[in-house]
């Protein structure tokens, strides 16, 4: 199979996620969203700066793939996307990748990001207990942009990234979890957090399954049990809405 990869830039995570349901009309068969936080992440963790020296300068990156038979075939599916994205206004950056090498780097940068978001040099220890929440890829964007309200309210820093095809969002935050007041402040958050994410529909873990970490929740959510993990790969399963 032949493969071709798309690198959109946006302004922020917030606009790429806007621009999710427009660029899976095209039928991409990889669609992954990563933020700037991730980029500065990596950097200090260091083994990622060939993938990140790819990409076109922003703060919202989405990485799409197209795949066919010839590179004829690829072509003729990512073309027209780009030539859609070009016409818009305030357009994303698109860079084209067409090189097996130059594909392997920048898909490096975004499959960095859970090693990279944890640990990080001169930050906050942060945690994976909101780790995969998902809501309808038409509605990632506005729900990207009421997350961060939500991590504001608590002061909780994280970087965005994951399956953004999927409307799939990974986080690592830094919660206080050594502290009384720190964990009485992370239940709080994951009330506020889990009432946002089931009131686009969307579900509290849309790829690794709920495990212990919200068994508290799950009695007065149980929407949230809709999704489950394609077995062996390691990818998320087709969300409801897709």
């Amino acid at each position: 199979m032949q493969r071709i990869a798309c690198c959109c830039r946006d302004a922020n995570a917030y606009h790429a996620g806007d621009h999710v349901p427009q660029v899976m009309r095209y039928g991409p068969i990889g669609l992954e969203g990563f933020d700037r936080r991730l980029n500065e992440d990596e950097r200090k963790k260091g083994g990622f700066d060939a993938g990140i020296a790819l990409l076109p300068p922003g703060g919202g990156w989405l990485l799409a793939e197209f795949g066919g038979q010839s590179k004829a075939e690829v072509e003729s599916k990512a073309r027209p996307l780009i030539d859609e994205l070009k016409k818009q206004q305030n357009a994303p950056a698109i860079t084209f990748f067409d090189d097996p090498t130059r594909q392997g780097k920048i898909w490096t940068a975004r499959e960095g990001g859970v090693g990279a978001s944890l640990a990080v040099p001169g930050e906050h220890f942060t945690w994976p207990s909101w780790e995969d929440a998902a809501v309808p890829p038409e509605k990632l964007g506005d729900y990207l942009r009421d997350f961060q309200k939500v991590l504001d309210k608590y002061g909780y820093q994280t970087a965005f990234f994951g399956h953004f095809g999927q409307g799939c969002l990974h986080t690592r935050i830094s919660f206080d979890l050594r502290t009384a007041e720190g964990v009485q402040d992370y239940r709080r958050f994951i009330d506020d957090a889990a009432d946002l994410v089931l009131s686009y529909g969307g579900s509290l873990s849309g790829e690794h399954g709920e495990g212990q970490v919200y068994s508290e929740w799950l009695p007065t959510r149980p929407s949230s049990s809709r999704t489950t993990t394609r077995a062996g790969c390691g990818r998320p399963a087709p969300m409801p809405w897709a």
